[in-house]
Order: structure tokens, then sequence, then C-alpha cells
């Protein structure tokens, strides 16, 4: 939904992780690896000049690309959308369950993938997110090339893409403490994005004072963090009201909007 929109008005890469949609896959599989990996990837474009749109999780490969190679590429700006909060109690949730039984139970999990053991709860969750994607694509009027986006979805039914999914969040929590080491960007605009998805998780948890109060303090901590990284750089920091986590398919003109500020403000062609 995103990269099209984009592409109207910038060059566009969007580049597949390891073990993910058509990429190959390796043992060693991590949003750190990653960084390297963008870094092989740009040079092999010949692009020495880039502005980083980082979703999620992927907050992490993002800024150790900068940590890494902001002397041998000019990186102009960042944007980052819902990132990972590098806060202890942000932490805590994320490295929490099931990251942490990932990591413990990995040696067995793999050759238990790979007997096609769980081929059928993997097709079971991707037929329910491709159901809330049509949904919100749907209800907010927002394009999706289909065909693509289906070829995606049957390639994580796939025994190697099903493992490198659980490679991924085993390496998820020492990710986690290494970006945590890293201190906020100031030398380059960064924009981030906030929706405010965490606000469903809470209302779920009406009945479980204790755990509402925990995904309260995330929510918090997370629109304070983001708020401050925005303020140190220069960057914008956007508050999404009623807004769903898949902010690229919900708002993907939001994020134009911002992304066009930013090279405004770095008086970018």
């Amino acid at each position: 939904a995103l990269q099209p929109l984009l592409a109207q008005q910038y060059r566009v890469y969007s580049i597949d992780r390891l073990g993910n949609a058509f990429s190959s896959t390796s043992d060693d599989l991590s949003y750190r690896r990653f960084a390297d990996d963008l870094a092989l990837v740009l040079q092999k474009l010949q692009e020495t000049q880039v502005t980083l749109v980082a979703f999620a999780s992927s907050s992490i490969s993002a800024r150790w690309f900068y940590q890494q190679y902001q002397q041998q590429f000019t990186i102009n700006a960042m944007l980052y959308i819902d990132p990972d909060i590098p806060l202890p109690h942000s932490l805590s949730l994320y490295q929490g369950y099931p990251a942490d039984w990932y990591l413990a139970n990995l040696p067995a999990l793999l050759p238990h993938l790979a007997a096609g053991n769980w081929s059928a709860r993997t097709k079971d969750k991707l037929a329910v997110e491709y159901e809330e994607v049509q949904q919100l694509a749907a209800q907010h009027n927002v394009s999706v090339d289909w065909n693509y986006f289906e070829q995606i979805m049957q390639l994580r039914l796939l025994i190697p893409q099903q493992q490198a999914r659980a490679t991924e969040i085993a390496a998820y929590i020492a990710d986690l403490d290494s970006y945590a080491t890293l201190p906020m960007i100031s030398a380059i605009p960064v924009s981030v994005i906030d929706s405010d998805f965490e606000q469903q998780q809470i209302e779920q948890a009406a009945n479980e004072p204790e755990l509402a109060a925990a995904l309260q303090l995330w929510q918090q901590e997370g629109s304070a963090w983001s708020a401050e990284q925005a303020s140190l750089s220069n960057g914008q920091y956007i508050a999404l009201a009623d807004s769903d986590h898949l902010v690229p398919l919900q708002q993907p003109q939001q994020i134009k909007l911002a992304l066009d500020w930013l090279f405004r403000q770095a008086q970018l062609p």
C-alpha cells in the first residue's frame, strides 16, 4: 500500500529481510543483521544518499544502520512509524512472552517446524491477518497490490519462512538489548508517527488491572520517548488518535505527508 504511493514522487526501495518474502535465508537472522544487509544492498544499487522509513521493530535495523554506516552513506533523515521503545518498561514487555519462549525453545522448535507441525496454525494465523488487511484497506479506501500481497502470504506458509520467523523472534531479545545502548539521534531530522494502537489492548485488559496498568505505562513511555526523539532532532512528532497499528494500511497518506515535510526540512529534491 505504501510503496506505490511514495513512488509517485520518490525513488523507493522496499527491501525484504533475509528469510522473508522472496529473499534467501540464513542461520544468522536478526534486525541487527539486516542493518548490514541494507548497506550491502544500497552499495549494489549505488545509492549514497538515503532517507529511511522504518515501521515497528524495523526501527532497530534503521537505528543500527545509522550507527554503523553514517560515514559511508549520507543519511538525510529518518521516519519512525510506531517504533520499538528502548526504555526499561517497554523492553520488559517486548522481551517477555513470546520472545523469551522462542529463545528458550528454538533448538527444539526448528525441527518441530521442519516436520510441518505448525503449518496449519500458520495458515490460520495468516487467514486472520489477511482478513484484517482487507478490512482496513476497504475501510480507508487504500489501494493494495493484492497479487503481490497474496504471493507474500503464500511464501510465509513455507517451512523455511516459518523457521526464519522463529529465529528472528528468538534473536529479538538481544536485538533490543543492543538497541537500548544507542543514544537518541540528534544530527539529522527524525520524525515519529505514534499511533494509539495500545489503547485497544488496554481496553481488552479491563478485567486485569495489573496488565492494564502495565500497558498504559507502555503507551505513556512510548509517546514520551517518541516526542523527545523528534524534538531533539528537529523532527516532527505526529500523534494519531483512533489509529490501528498498521498505519501504512490505514493512513499511508499521513506517512507521505510526514516524508514530504522531512524532505523540505533537509532541502532535498
